[in-house]
């Protein structure tokens, strides 16, 4: 968790360790403007650094998500990079993270954030990079359609 001056919560992050597919899940939110996106991220970098998994999979409406996620794991983010495959469906299976809506062309699932944005309060945060931009403008924002994103960031 991360606080501001006044100790009231700026940001926080979930880990689900799913050793057996050497996968983890983070979740999280951060309050924007986050005033310390480098303490996010330098969160996360020990996460990955201590557990070292093969699989990160997440879910959101932020590109700059999709953007972290290219950086940790190195350019190998589904669906961004690659389209989803089998293997892809399947552990997201195995995780408990498929959802009857999910797209299996894009991980994209209709409605999950309740028919409404998750970001609210502010301009929707776009990414520079055309790939993420793409992809994320498949979402209906407007109405919580989720993007689901599996990195890998070695092979198994």
């Amino acid at each position: 968790m991360a606080f501001d001056q006044n100790r009231r919560l700026q940001a926080f992050r979930i880990i689900q360790n799913f050793p057996d597919y050497q996968t983890i899940y983070l979740a999280g939110a951060a309050k924007l403007p986050l005033a310390m996106p480098h303490l996010i991220r330098k969160i996360t970098q020990r996460i990955l650094t201590r557990i070292n998994p093969v699989f990160v999979v997440t879910r959101t409406q932020n590109d700059f998500v999709l953007d972290a996620m290219e950086f940790y794991c190195s350019g190998r983010v589904t669906p961004v990079d690659q389209p989803p495959n089998q293997q892809i469906l399947n552990l997201i299976r195995n995780i408990g993270l498929f959802h009857p809506r999910l797209n299996p062309d894009n991980l994209i699932i209709p409605g999950y954030y309740g028919d409404q944005p998750m970001i609210r309060g502010g301009p929707r945060p776009r990414s520079k990079n055309d790939r993420v931009r793409s992809l994320t403008n498949q979402l209906d924002y407007d109405h919580g359609d989720a993007l689901l994103i599996v990195g890998q960031r070695r092979e198994e």
